[in-house]
């Protein structure tokens, strides 16, 4: 009788104590370690999409360049992705984003500037303010200009999304 006692015990302490909580409440040891991404939508004048792959004049992944300098001026890649379209809550974002999450760390570990290279393009400067307190960040400067951030329902999302109109 102690056994299945003591097994049950165990059971519900182990039950307790791997739980899925929330970001906000921090990590318990079986979370996995996840950032709030950041997203960046590429358009044109016209609001094309310049970052989905129906569009003749989009980026490809192999077009697209997004990296640090260290104090050498040694470039180091930072990693990305194309996210396609989505939908959270009852609105559908409709544009592809380039995303990344270990941009949102290097930021957040010390402030610095990251470059965009579109193609053969002259590098756009990066740099992301955040708040005291405040997990996600609040601004997106691309060469000095305050980015536009997305606004609404999807601001609630956990990725900043910002735009880059070219």
């Amino acid at each position: 009788m102690k056994k299945i006692i003591i097994a049950f015990v165990v059971l519900f302490i182990a039950n307790l104590g791997c739980k899925k909580i929330s970001r906000t409440d921090g990590l318990c040891a079986c979370s996995p370690a996840t950032y709030p991404g950041v997203a960046l939508v590429i358009k044109n004048v016209a609001n094309l999409d310049l970052l989905n792959p129906a569009n003749k004049e989009a980026y490809t992944l192999n077009q697209i360049k997004l990296f640090q300098k260290d104090d050498k001026g040694v470039e180091k890649q930072i990693s990305f992705s194309i996210r396609p379209t989505f939908s959270y809550g009852s609105e559908k974002f409709n544009y592809y984003q380039l995303y990344s999450e270990e941009i949102y760390v290097l930021a957040r570990t010390k402030p610095q500037s990251f470059y965009l290279k579109l193609a053969d393009g002259t590098p756009y400067e990066l740099n992301l303010e955040f708040k005291e307190g405040v997990y996600k960040p609040q601004k997106l400067l691309i060469d000095k200009k305050e980015a536009p951030a997305e606004t609404g329902e999807l601001a609630k999302y956990d990725a900043s999304i910002f735009y880059l109109n070219l």
